[in-house]
Formats: C-alpha cells, structure tokens, sequence
C-alpha cells in the first residue's frame, strides 16, 4: 500500500525495510521514547515482522523527496468497534522539527478515520516526553490516564477532523492547489482486501476525493 498526500508518501513496510526500522528503532534518538527499551536483535526484528497480519496491522514507512525519514503505524485493529492503536517515530534527525511529521500523520489518519472505519485510535507516550503529548494533543486527542510512567491518549475521527481542518486546509493550497486529494496505490492481495472490506466514512464538509490505482 502506498499513501501520497501533502508532499508526503507512506509505503507498506516490506521486508527489505526491517533492517532500516530495526535501526531507527535502536537509536538513541527513538529507543528513550519508547515503552520496549531493549536493544532489537536482528532476529527478533524478523520474528516480529513474519507474524504481523497486514489485514490488522498496517506499519508504513514516511518518505520525503525520495528519503526515508521513519514509521507511522496502527495496529492490533478491532474492525467491529472501530479501534485501534497507533504511533510514529522520525528516525532521521534533521526532520524533527520539519512540517514532514506533522503532514505524514495527518496523510496517515485521513486514510484511517475519512477512508477506513476507523472510529478512534489510542495512543500511549512515556511520561516526561511532553513533545509527543503536545503533538498529539494538537491533531485533537485527549488524555484519559497518567499512571505507571505512561501517558495514555484516545484520538477520536470527529476530534481529528475538527482539530487540523484549517491545518489541513493549509496543506491543500500548498500541495494540492486547494483540493483535497489522497492517492491510493494497491500492492499486493492483501491492500485489495483491506480496500474492498473498508467502509469509506468521509466526513460532510471534508470533501475527500480519493484516487485509487493498482499494481495488483
């Protein structure tokens, strides 16, 4: 699955990518920030991926003028009730304090919330990382526990949609000359599944035209 939206394109994780992630994920400028601090052995790297379900789990990795910057993700999804859980990490320093993270997430939930039925996605951020809080509290969600060393956050599509519509209108007239468009592109069997069993929900008012292509 390819997502491309202001600027940004996110990309299903392949397995020519893990080594990449694995090393991001063992940085000194992620691995602080994350609840699992132990240092990710090549193996344990390849376990993980080989039982990831990609009609559940959806990792992509954010590329910015053809460089790889980090991951965005959700995953463990409960398609009944709409929910699931979801995260981010920029692996490349010199994008931190860039617009790139900001327009990759909010690329990552018009897909989820205004194309997917996704109804609200939970986030969990160590205590003490304020500039996670503060990042996720600007797209609109909301904190509902402080305790153990973790912060837990609920993001709901109705917080989204209404929190980052003028940011969002902002990117459109600079990217997309005002109109609001995400491209789609089909990979493999499993993509034209999750396509064909999603339940397109945009919201009155967003007016999302999406463009759907496959390399199936």
């Amino acid at each position: 699955m390819k997502l491309e939206r202001y600027g940004i394109s996110l990309r299903s994780v392949r397995a020519e990518d893990i080594e990449t992630v694995r090393t991001w994920r063992n940085s000194d400028l992620v691995r602080p920030y994350m609840f699992y601090q132990k240092i990710i052995s090549e193996q344990d790297q390849k376990r993980w991926f080989s039982k990831l379900n990609p009609l559940d789990n959806f990792y992509f990795i954010i590329s910015h003028n053809d460089v790889q910057i980090g991951v965005c993700n959700i995953r463990d999804i409960d398609w009944e009730q709409g929910h699931c859980e979801g995260g981010i990490f920029v692996g490349e320093e010199r994008f931190l304090n860039s617009s790139v993270p900001i327009r990759a997430v909010l690329t990552a939930c018009e897909y989820w919330f205004n194309f997917l039925s996704i109804e609200k996605v939970s986030i969990s951020i160590l205590r003490g990382n304020s500039v996670a809080v503060k990042f996720n509290k600007m797209l609109g969600a909301e904190e509902v526990s402080n305790s153990d060393g973790l912060i837990s956050m609920i993001l709901t599509r109705e917080a989204f949609n209404q929190e980052t519509l003028i940011r969002r209108k902002q990117f459109d007239a600079r990217y997309h000359q005002g109109n609001s468009e995400l491209k789609i592109t089909t990979e493999s069997v499993a993509d034209q599944s999750t396509l064909v069993n999603s339940k397109r929900e945009v919201e009155k008012g967003n007016n999302l035209n999406v463009v759907i292509d496959s390399l199936v």
